[in-house]
């Protein structure tokens, strides 16, 4: 199961693609991008979420997209992409 939550309250705990299992993984990468297509946030590690904030500062209410890439231990690659909308 790979599922993007579509709406993110900053100041709760950080947004991230909700994966079962998390275990199976050889390859991750989950990215937010702003709505014009710039690179907001990216990690490798399927523990670590984005918490909102954009070259240290907290983000401000607007539609972002999300985007998860991995590759489950037999070899399949699954990827899922939506919008995020980021409110207060």
């Amino acid at each position: 199961i790979v599922e993007l939550p579509n709406a993110y309250k900053i100041n709760t705990p950080p947004y991230k693609p909700v994966i079962v299992p998390r275990n199976n993984l050889i390859s991750y990468v989950f990215r937010i991008f702003d709505r014009y297509g710039n690179l907001v946030y990216e990690t490798h590690d399927p523990e670590a979420g984005w918490d909102g904030q954009y070259q240290g500062k907290s983000g401000f209410m607007d539609v972002f997209v999300a985007q998860v890439e991995i590759v489950n231990s037999r070899g399949e690659s699954i990827s899922r992409s939506g919008s995020v909308l980021l409110f207060y």
